[in-house]
């Protein structure tokens, strides 16, 4: 089940126009530069593999460089202090490359991965490896002769509110950063204060137009606050009337609504990855229909092919 940080993370960031402007503010400038970012698309048909499912990858983006090439690029989001972060990533990139291996020439695109990051221990992995230096010179070898993916990292946790507030960001963009560095656990007047001070970018959120149309991303905004603050409602909706320029009366209570109906929808997709997880084990690798399956079925479904699992023979008894 996604966390909140995760599910504002991928509503912002998944979207291209929202997260090229971040991508600029990361990358270093020879590479940011290097590409042509009006062709930024997202791969929707997720990363294939044993042990690697789609709804563990954050994002992933093409783009073409101003060369011609087409380059693949992984957007990976932690909240908390991974030791596996390396390893996880460069697994994402193997899938990834053989996934979408260049038509004709039958080698693989390359790949560049970058990592947001508001953990209280984050991770500084842009160079290099961020394992402790080998004391021995057999050590060194080893730890050298080790794959790995290089990072490209943005630390919240290590920038205040002004470098937050990146030029050629969106006001939307903007604000995810500011939210997700520092709302978690804030007390209720932190929280207020912090609305009244990013109150000129919920107003030009305010009048954003789609793919995230204004009202959505302030609900977006509104449901990351219920969910990681204990700041009452009441409190919050008259923060936001100050803030916005437009009344918005039931803006707490439509997002109450569809944090709710997010949490169903959680719980779903946490049972039905489950269930993948046993029927693989039991039955091996899974075919990409019975994957499918698996989760656009209903809780009901997925509770009773859980219920049969226990004494089915095979895949087809299972989900029959």
């Amino acid at each position: 089940m996604a966390s909140p940080h995760d599910r504002l993370f991928r509503r912002t960031f998944g979207t291209p126009c929202h997260v090229i402007g971040w991508l600029v503010s990361v990358l270093p400038r020879p590479l940011a530069d290097a590409f042509d970012w009006t062709t930024l698309a997202p791969l929707g048909e997720g990363v294939h593999g044993p042990r690697l499912r789609s709804g563990l990858l954050d994002a992933a983006f093409a783009v073409q460089s101003r060369d011609g090439r087409r380059v693949l690029l992984i957007l990976e989001h932690k909240s908390w202090h991974d030791p596996l972060l390396r390893s996880q990533v460069l697994r994402y990139s193997v899938y990834l490359r053989r996934a979408h291996r260049n038509r004709g020439s039958g080698t693989e695109p390359p790949l560049l991965a970058i990592v947001l990051t508001h953990g209280a221990e984050p991770r500084h992995a842009t160079e290099g490896s961020d394992e402790p230096t080998p004391d021995d010179a057999a050590s060194a070898l080893l730890q050298r002769a080790q794959p790995r993916q290089q990072l490209f990292v943005d630390d919240l946790a290590k920038q205040d509110e002004a470098a937050l507030r990146r030029p050629g960001m969106t006001p939307f963009a903007q604000l995810t950063l500011l939210a997700l560095r520092s709302l978690r656990g804030l007390a209720t007047d932190a929280v207020v204060a912090a609305i009244d001070r990013w109150g000129d970018l919920l107003r030009q959120v305010e009048q954003q137009p789609g793919p995230i149309p204004g009202d959505d991303a302030l609900e977006a905004f509104a449901c990351y606050l219920l969910e990681v603050t204990q700041a009452p409602v009441d409190d919050l909706q008259m923060a936001f009337t100050r803030n916005l320029n437009q009344p918005r009366e039931t803006l707490m209570t439509t997002a109450e609504r569809l944090r709710q109906e997010g949490h169903a929808r959680g719980r779903v997709e946490g049972l039905a990855e489950a269930l993948l997880h046993l029927l693989q084990h039991r039955f091996g690798e899974l075919p990409a229909e019975s994957q499918q399956l698996v989760r656009k079925a209903t809780a009901a479904e997925l509770q009773r092919w859980m219920d049969r699992l226990l004494d089915a023979e095979s895949l087809g008894d299972a989900l029959a």
